[in-house]
């Protein structure tokens, strides 16, 4: 390629190189394709990134609080699936239980910073005006993960049975209190 060239599309392309390939006369119509293809996903995809790339990132706060919350669903989804359907992962039954324990114990201290977001909702101001309220639901669930761990632990299913009623509970509750109704 000439450095003139390349020297513009390298400014074009934010210092990016770009392969510039030509296409041989006689080459097949697969060849011809197969670069038209490529040649197209390079004006779409690379516009397209650029584009999400400059969307406004979300308060990093925000952030943190829904993968923790996330992380306590998934593995209380973990567990549900293997009960409900008697998947062959009874070994992981104690670890699930153990991580929803782990990110319960994170919610609290996780909401102290004020954020919310309007258009996605979630938390509720109620979190912050009675911020006590909150942490103690918090430590309710975080109380009853313990629990569910240590029934884990027996084996009983028609106590573990009990003991998911009880987190669940209190995931219901702090939810109905302090969570915007999701869309």
């Amino acid at each position: 390629m000439r450095p003139a060239l390349e020297g513009q599309l390298r400014k074009r392309t934010g210092g990016f190189s770009l392969a510039v390939k030509t296409i041989q006369p006689g080459a097949s119509m697969h060849t011809i394709g197969k670069w038209l293809v490529m040649a197209l996903l390079a004006v779409v995809v690379v516009p397209v990134g650029m584009l999400s790339a400059q969307q406004p990132e979300e308060n990093p706060y925000i952030t943190y609080r829904r993968n923790v919350m996330r992380s306590v669903a998934s593995n209380m989804g973990g567990i549900g699936d293997i009960l409900k359907n008697q998947l062959p992962f009874q070994a992981n039954l104690a670890e699930h239980a153990k991580n929803v324990e782990r990110s319960a114990a994170m919610i609290a201290k996780a909401f102290e910073q004020k954020a919310t977001d309007e258009k996605k909702g979630g938390a509720k101001e109620d979190i912050w005006k009675d911020y006590s309220k909150f942490k103690m639901g918090a430590e309710n669930l975080t109380k009853e993960a313990q629990a569910l761990t240590g029934v884990m632990a027996g084996g009983d299913s028609k106590a573990i049975m009990g003991q998911l009623q009880k987190v669940g509970k209190a995931c219901k509750d702090c939810h109905e209190a302090f969570r915007k109704p999701m869309n």
